[in-house]
């Protein structure tokens, strides 16, 4: 036995799942164990750092919330008995919690029999009224999660129950398929339980919900990236093909609830969410959230749409349910719960002489608001505190509840095995009369009192199998009618359209200020060894082109009032450009918005995109430390390797995204940006007469910008100027980087969009294009390059017009496409005409 784990079996723990729990069956710790002792530390250790790499990769470890889950490489291992045990105690729960909740929404016997206090019941915020006016449900519950730990004498017991948005579930999935990665022989030895099939199973119950309906669409409703679990959402949205939505993306009209989408309004028929029971509707509940969406309650009334959890579920989760479970179990079924849980005390004065000398051995809670919870240790002078200013009626709101013993498990930290207290939240899925449990759960370390835990040490846990395990996958019959529906393309939500175009944007944007930025220090730095004229003057024009963000964004018209302490130092502009969180048009704040953009399409983005993405990620923290004194080394080595990174996501997403996903809308923002860099470069660089050497080198640094340089000399070998240039980066139709091109490609992609204008008749942001199309066909270089009085009049007007026409272009696309606000209509037009007599 190698020597890292024989230090953790020779080790004193008290209360261990190897150790302790094994009912004297060690058989599935053992085949563990087997595989394991051939592994030397160092092998465990390259485990531990391609399961991290693997984490980072697919994004887990990069929310909204900067959430860090560290996957263990030693999966906890459950013998047969002891999941038993849990299955039937999880299904017995998961039962008996449906007829809770029909209860409470229906005859209300329980309330009626002083089992529960109606009163307190009715009081609590996740106890929703407005359930009591809709249809009623065959099963409350869809899918529920437990939190189960074993106790010192070896019983599970539950921790709490998760019903209205069952957190966790699409990061097991996530978990299992890196664990089975990293651990594939471990895993075949061990005969682990496939838990593929739940997922089908799942999938499957959400398709019998709308049986009938010839196109159900069904989304996934979530808060968006500031969720800790939006990563899991994003991955279950791309396992199951259904659209990740936010409140923002849905409306309710008429009854209905409808996807915001390219091609305008499109019915929903299922909404998995990930809310909570009281920020569902912000217009008929009291508590308003950001995250509801107005007018839902009345398309459930009406039966439009189908809610995954049911709306309701929520009152199972509080204490004034959770303390009388073992009294409903013995009402309904006359029996005891398999899995107890501890039960929460109603503080009284007489309590707290006993409760305030072992005061860390509880927590305090209150049963008017679930998410109340207080650590007797970490915040005894909190609660004391508080106990100080309660009056003993307010005092009747607050219970105690002694605080669990969790068994533990090894963990792997850094090069040795630690012991870790341990939870498992276990998944049921109700398929009418039947409960299903998932035959695995999501293993995290239970430090803190969340009920929900965003961070920390989470592990695989394996249910060993008697029988050989095989995918089994039903396929359901295909129909002449399924095969033509399977050709349909995918709805675009109008915010994930609106996200992709903004991406697009941003990297074109990014592209851009890397390449001026290279210029910019390749010009000052050759201008410290030849100071020469020419080489000052051009220096000199690129700085203040940069400190009046004239060709970097904001691509600014006029000169941008400056403090009278404003740097014209190259050096100190360039690091500006590079690292200066305060300056709108800078590397690091591209690069965040870049970031942030690709978090808002996560579910759209494959393996390959994201990794580059946690790439660009790296780099953002990098400049971030880096000090304003940075050298001109340093920046250029950075912005080598984030050039790449652009590029290849470009690549990436450009091989592996369809149009009906939504890529040609990426394409369109590059396009538009790419565009707008074009004049504005042109404008500000080229729009001034210079000497002839000072041109030549004006030009070569604009070239050098658009990646043109070497095209340029190749096809003008004998004779280069501003014209020529001109000709190049403007007027070219067929060359990639020129604007005419741009403007070509964005008529092309365009065509992808909803024509909602009349027959015969152009949409109005073709007609911008046409129009930008025929200025650069009509404009010829000699005249763009003719100078009057120093300035290059027709260039400097041709630039300006694009930029309006594109700047006119971007609103279109918004108010057309990205938002579907119903124009006002005068209430007088709805009754009539008023009579003001």
């Amino acid at each position: 036995m190698p020597s890292w784990l024989a230090s953790y079996l020779n080790g004193s723990h008290i209360h261990d799942e190897v150790e302790h729990h094994c009912g004297g069956d060690t058989t599935h710790w053992d085949v563990l164990f087997a595989r394991l002792a051939n592994l030397t530390e160092k092998d465990i250790h390259l485990r531990s750092n391609e399961i991290k790499r693997l984490l980072q990769d697919s994004g887990v470890t990069h929310t909204g919330a900067q959430s860090s889950w560290r996957l263990d490489p030693m999966p906890l291992m459950l013998s047969e008995c002891d999941w038993q045990i849990i299955q039937d105690g999880v299904k017995q729960r998961t039962q008996l919690l449906i007829r809770t909740a029909q209860d409470i929404y229906g005859s209300q016997q329980l309330m009626l029999n002083g089992i529960l206090d109606a009163r307190a019941i009715q009081s609590s915020p996740l106890y929703i009224r407005e359930k009591n006016s809709f249809a009623a449900n065959a099963n409350p519950i869809f899918i529920a999660a437990f939190d189960i730990y074993r106790d010192a004498d070896g019983l599970f017991k539950v921790k709490s129950d998760h019903l209205q948005s069952p957190q966790g579930l699409g990061l097991l999935l996530e978990n299992r398929i890196i664990a089975r990665r990293v651990m594939g022989d471990e895993f075949a030895e061990c005969n682990v339980q496939r838990i593929a099939n739940f997922f089908g199973k799942f999938q499957q119950n959400i398709n019998d919900l709308t049986t009938g309906l010839r196109d159900p669409r069904v989304v996934i409703l979530s808060k968006g990236p500031d969720d800790p679990y939006y990563s899991e959402h994003a991955f279950l949205s791309s396992y199951m093909g259904y659209t990740l939505v936010n409140s923002a993306d849905l409306t309710v009209r008429k009854g209905k609830v409808w996807l915001k989408s390219l091609k305008g309004l499109r019915k929903v028929d299922v909404i998995v969410r990930w809310l909570a029971d009281n920020v569902l509707d912000s217009l008929e509940q009291t508590d308003y959230s950001i995250d509801g969406i107005p007018g839902l309650f009345q398309a459930i009334r009406e039966g439009s749409v189908h809610i995954v959890n049911p709306v309701g579920c929520g009152i199972l989760e509080t204490p004034q349910v959770k303390s009388k479970l073992e009294q409903i179990s013995q009402y309904f079924n006359r029996q005891s719960l398999i899995l107890p849980e501890a039960q929460p005390s109603p503080l009284t004065a007489a309590d707290l002489d006993n409760l305030l000398p072992n005061l860390a051995d509880y927590q305090i809670g209150r049963f008017s608001q679930a998410e109340f919870m207080l650590d007797g240790e970490s915040q005894a002078e909190k609660i004391m505190s508080l106990f100080d200013g309660l009056t003993s009626e307010q005092m009747a709101d607050y219970y105690y509840l002694k605080k669990a013993k969790y068994s533990s498990a090894p963990f792997w930290d850094d090069h040795n095995l630690v012991a870790q207290p341990i939870v498992m939240r276990c998944f049921t899925l109700v398929s009418g009369n039947n409960i299903e449990v998932l035959p695995s759960a999501l293993c995290f370390s239970a430090t803190g009192i969340k009920s929900t835990p965003t961070a920390g040490w989470i592990k695989d846990t394996w249910i060993r199998s008697n029988t050989p395990q095989t995918s089994i996958r039903t396929l359901p019959k295909l129909t002449k009618e399924m095969s033509d529906l399977a050709l349909l393309d995918g709805v675009i939500p109008s915010r994930t359209a609106e996200n992709l175009y903004w991406l697009g944007r941003y990297l074109e944007r990014g592209e851009n200020t890397v390449r001026m930025l290279r210029v910019l220090i390749d010009r000052f730095t050759e201008f410290a060894i030849y100071p020469d004229s020419n080489n000052k003057a051009i220096v000199s024009r690129l700085v203040e082109a940069v400190v009046n963000q004239a060709v970097v964004f904001p691509y600014a018209e006029q000169n941008i009032s400056q403090s009278e302490t404003q740097s014209y130092i190259p050096r100190e502009i360039a690091s500006q450009l590079f690292a200066d969180q305060e300056f709108s048009g800078s590397l690091i704040n591209t690069l965040k918005a870049l970031k942030n953009s690709a978090l808002q399409v996560r579910e759209l983005l494959s393996l390959d995109s994201w990794r580059i993405i946690d790439d660009i990620n790296d780099e953002i923290r990098r400049i971030a430390k880096s000090p304003a004194s940075a050298s001109t080394r340093v920046m250029q080595a950075t912005i080598d390797r984030i050039i790449g990174f652009l590029m290849a996501f470009n690549g990436s997403t450009s091989d592996s995204m369809a149009n009906s996903n939504g890529w040609f809308m990426l394409d369109i923002g590059r396009r538009v940006e790419r565009s707008t860099q074009i004049a504005s470069v042109c404008q500000h660089l080229l729009g001034q007469s210079l000497s002839e050497i000072e041109q030549l080198s004006m030009l070569e640094a604009v070239l050098s910008t658009q990646v043109s340089l070497i095209t340029h000399k190749r096809r003008y070998r004998m004779y280069q100027s501003t014209e020529t240039g001109l000709e190049l980066l403007i007027l070219d139709g067929d060359y990639p980087r020129s604007l005419l091109y741009q403007v070509e490609q964005l008529a092309q992609l365009c065509k992808f969009l909803p024509d909602n204008s009349a027959r015969g008749m152009l949409p109005a942001h073709a007609k911008l294009l046409l129009k930008m199309q025929t200025q650069c066909h009509l404009a010829d270089r000699e005249t763009l390059a003719l100078a009057t009085e120093g300035q290059r009049i027709e260039l400097i007007e041709l630039m300006q017009s694009v930029k309006v026409s594109l700047e006119r272009f971007g609103d279109m696309l918004l108010l057309q496409y990205f938002s579907h606000t119903k124009t006002a209509t005068p209430l007088n037009s709805m009754f009539g005409s008023i009579d003001k007599s």
